[in-house]
């Protein structure tokens, strides 16, 4: 009887001071921002990373250079009732098109986003070197090609467009 309290006892006395980690469960291939950002590498694997979307086909991999911005610059030939012929007759009210050009948008911010990450961490300690001083001078570069891609690329207009949002 006794030997049953006290492992009893225990059972109790184990879950109630069990250990909040337990419940928490990494998978291996994630990292926190902190441990991305420890060292020089983690900081080279952010910058590839962010290189490596650039040439997605949603931004300079496809659209961007050959795809949608051809057809809006109307350099290429299209077939009939085709988003591209759309795009060329610069038709923004369709939804494929519409959906082309969230696509491209939202690529071109997701670049920015990272970006803007890898700059923000940049100044640590284990990234002090001329090398990474070059590789800031990329990064500023590309945030700045991928928010005048943004700014200034043909497309449709706001619905309302007035004076005050000019300002």
């Amino acid at each position: 009887m006794k030997i049953r309290f006290y492992i009893l006892t225990c059972l109790l006395f184990g879950g109630l001071v069990s250990c909040n980690d337990w419940l928490d469960v990494k998978p291996e291939t994630e990292m926190t921002l902190e441990e991305m950002y420890a060292d020089q590498q983690g900081f080279q694997d952010a910058l590839t990373g962010a290189y490596l979307e650039l040439k997605n086909s949603s931004a300079y991999g496809t659209e961007l250079m050959y795809g949608t911005i051809e057809y809006l610059a109307q350099h290429w030939d299209y077939t009939a009732e085709s988003i591209q012929e759309k795009i060329s007759q610069f038709n923004y009210i369709d939804d494929n098109v519409q959906n082309r050009f969230t696509l491209i948008y939202t690529q071109l911010y997701k670049i920015i986003l990272s970006v803007n990450a890898i700059l923000m961490f940049s100044n640590r300690e284990c990234t002090r070197s001329s090398k990474v001083n070059v590789w800031r001078c990329g990064l500023i570069a590309t945030s700045i090609c991928c928010v005048c891609s943004v700014l200034c690329r043909p497309g449709p207009l706001p619905a309302k467009f007035s004076r005050m949002s000019l300002r």
